[in-house]
């Protein structure tokens, strides 16, 4: 328990890959369809938590009719399949720089059909575009799918400004029982509802990292760290955010309850810190500055 322990408190981390986490909407005027009749409508929601990427999709008209889907991916080069009606397709994946190349294959009405996707941001991330090849025995064909974000909910009332950029003030922190972390800092982006919490920490353990993705409403999410994966569930308690994740580990399970405070200039934040387990209750006390 001791070394996930170490983690989850520690980590939490940068990703250099693009994340395409939102809600995209097609813009027909800017999407070419190429000789395939267009779709009327087209609604994307990309839940991306580095490798795990995850679709829903909803249209009308279109090549394929109406429809709806819920596909899961995994950037790691492997085949993963996922089915369409009464279709299954077999999708790999893979980086290329900030692109993420997605090829899917599949059997439609007795032909072979590969799909090549390129997913790529523009507009400052306000912009997701795919560029499809669709290959068959016959020919081949361009798609161009231009999807624009939905502007999100926004944040419960009263809710703390989080988002930027924090650095652990060690001086100030308060470990107990585990070891002090040599250094700590968090990428926090606050859009609209949805959190993201990037976390890296060192210790003498060396580094980890952590990662997750979600809403303060009480749903469950996952929190990432270094090969492990725990259940979060996160909400406002007023100003504060209240987040606990729940563990399991070889020598009994235990649950981590954070609780972060904003100052009232907005420039640091104070994490309380409780890690529930069969030997008792073990506060910590964590402070960041903002950078």
């Amino acid at each position: 328990m001791r070394g996930i322990l170490v983690s989850v408190l520690t980590a939490a981390a940068c990703s250099a890959a693009t994340d395409f986490s939102g809600v995209w909407k097609m813009d027909a005027a800017k999407s070419d369809w190429g000789v395939l009749p267009p779709p009327s409508s087209l609604l994307m929601e990309v839940r991306h938590q580095e490798p795990d990427l995850r679709v829903r999709r909803e249209q009308t008209g279109g090549p394929t009719g109406d429809l709806k889907t819920d596909a899961s991916y995994r950037v790691d080069g492997k085949p993963h399949t996922n089915r369409v009606g009464d279709i299954d397709g077999v999708s790999t994946l893979a980086w290329n720089g900030a692109t993420l190349q997605i090829t899917t294959r599949t059997r439609f009405q007795g032909q072979d059909i590969v799909l090549k996707d390129e997913w790529s941001l523009e507009g400052g991330g306000a912009a997701l575009v795919i560029r499809r090849q669709i290959e068959t025995t016959q020919a081949t064909l361009p798609v161009t799918i231009h999807l624009v974000r939905v502007t999100p909910a926004a944040p419960a009332a009263g809710a703390a400004k989080l988002g930027g950029k924090w650095k652990m003030n060690p001086a100030r922190s308060e470990f107990g029982f585990v070891p002090p972390f040599q250094s700590y800092e968090w990428d926090v982006e606050q859009d609209g509802s949805a959190l993201r919490i990037l976390r890296r920490s060192v210790t003498v353990r060396g580094e980890s990292v952590s990662s997750a993705r979600f809403t303060p409403d009480g749903s469950d999410a996952v929190l990432k760290v270094d090969q492990h994966e725990g259940k979060l569930s996160a909400k406002w308690d007023g100003p504060a955010l209240v987040m606990t994740s729940q563990w399991q580990a070889r020598n009994g399970d235990f649950t981590v309850v954070e609780r972060w405070t904003l100052s009232p200039d907005g420039n640091s934040i104070v994490a309380d810190t409780t890690v529930k387990a069969a030997a008792g209750e073990f506060p910590l006390k964590i402070h960041m500055d903002r950078q």
